[in-house]
């Protein structure tokens, strides 16, 4: 809810400006946006207004940033403040987090994000987040020793939990767990790579094989190295690090949203199993009493198994019915509270991942259609003569 006040007051001061850049960017000619060579013009001289609820939404670059701003989008910045709240709120430390802590360190991460902070800073704040939690949830109990004397000769050691000392301890931890764990990220993001190094050389050489055979690492890295030839590699690290960040919170969430929800379907369909296994129960009681009933030759005691058996058989009726009714009841709530949440969120912030993918599609077609090719006519001029590949399909083979 903050997010969004945040974005709307921030959409309602900067709209009207924004349309009037987009509606200037579409009567620009190409050589203005040639000398665009951070890509924040248009690349195919119309701009795409598509607006979703009045957002308008586009896969362009601000114009507004410079070639030193930390984003690109417009709405890269809100992109990664949803994904990192959205995992923090999805994936919690332990079953007895509380939820206003909960909700405190994903609004905390999702300010991080929003300022765009160093991935450093984010990460540290994210392990901090999972280590406060199962601190105060962990039974820590400092005992202190007290001697009673217990006759004028003997003496009576006995130990009691010291509360002042088990809370000093409990937050000692809590700010070593912090330390760490901005020690652990530096040393993951630091420039000699000390943990990605100490990794491979530890690693076995038949494990390396085997990964490099199932995952296209190399394939992989000669095609970074390709498009990397067409835009700025700075440009092109710290836009893939925007993707990875955003790729990494929301499919990870989705994947547990995913557990969850099988796990609560798996529950109702259990209670499915449980009538029929009682419904089997009371059928096999009911024959049991039918052979029963077929050895005793006095008439009374047929009458009163007679009896017996159709006052079991109402009451299993009752409670099948009873069980049934219930069943049924639980389907709105079901669907309500656990599908289409289930539901709603996997559209929702797929969507919100599929448009950050796109913006940085797009920017390496615009870069590739327009910045290469425009930039050198020997360019233009060899691929005119020797080839009759568009420029679409050069870009349309960065995907």
């Amino acid at each position: 809810i903050i997010l969004a006040y945040l974005y709307h007051q921030s959409s309602q001061q900067g709209s009207q400006q924004h349309i009037l850049r987009l509606k200037n960017s579409t009567m620009s000619d190409s050589s203005d946006v040639v000398t665009n060579t951070t890509g924040s013009g248009s690349g195919s001289g119309s701009v795409d207004a598509n607006s979703l609820f009045g957002l308008l939404l586009t896969t362009h670059r601000d114009k507004d940033l410079g070639v030193d701003a930390s984003s690109f989008f417009q709405y890269e910045c809100m992109i990664a403040a949803i994904a990192v709240c959205f995992f923090r709120m999805t994936i919690r430390s332990s079953e007895k987090e509380p939820l206003p802590l909960r909700l405190f360190f994903a609004l905390a991460l999702a300010i991080l994000a929003y300022r765009k902070e160093p991935y450093e800073i984010i990460l540290a704040m994210q392990l901090f987040s999972y280590a406060v939690p199962f601190l105060l949830v962990t039974n820590i109990v400092v005992r202190r020793t007290v001697i009673l004397p217990s006759s004028p000769a003997t003496t009576t050691t006995t130990t009691t939990p010291n509360l002042v000392s088990t809370n000093v301890v409990r937050l000692l931890l809590i700010a070593a767990s912090a330390v760490l764990s901005l020690l652990l990220t530096h040393l993951l993001f630091s420039d000699d790579r000390t943990i990605l190094t100490l990794l491979i050389t530890m690693t076995p050489t038949p494990i390396q094989t085997l990964v490099l055979y199932l995952f296209p690492v190399v394939e992989i890295g000669q095609a970074y190295d390709v498009m990397a030839q067409f835009v700025d590699p700075a440009i092109l690290q710290q836009q893939f690090a925007h993707l990875l960040f955003v790729t990494f919170h929301i499919q990870v969430s989705m994947g547990f949203l995913g557990i969850d929800f099988l796990k609560r379907e798996q529950t109702r369909r259990n209670q499915l199993v449980r009538m029929d296994m009682t419904s089997d129960d009371d059928n096999d009681d009911n024959t049991d009493d039918n052979d029963n009933t077929n050895d005793n030759t006095d008439d009374n005691t047929n009458e009163n198994n007679d009896t017996t058996k159709q006052s079991k058989k109402a009451k299993t009726t009752q409670k099948m019915a009873v069980a049934s009714h219930r069943f049924q009841r639980g389907a709105p709530a079901f669907i309500l509270l656990t599908a289409a949440p289930y539901m709603f969120q996997i559209i929702v912030f797929g969507n919100v991942n599929y448009f950050a993918y796109t913006c940085l599609e797009h920017d390496i077609h615009r870069a590739v259609r327009l910045n290469q090719l425009f930039d050198h006519d020997s360019h233009l001029v060899a691929m005119a003569n020797d080839s009759a590949t568009s420029p679409e399909a050069y870009a349309q083979s960065m995907d």
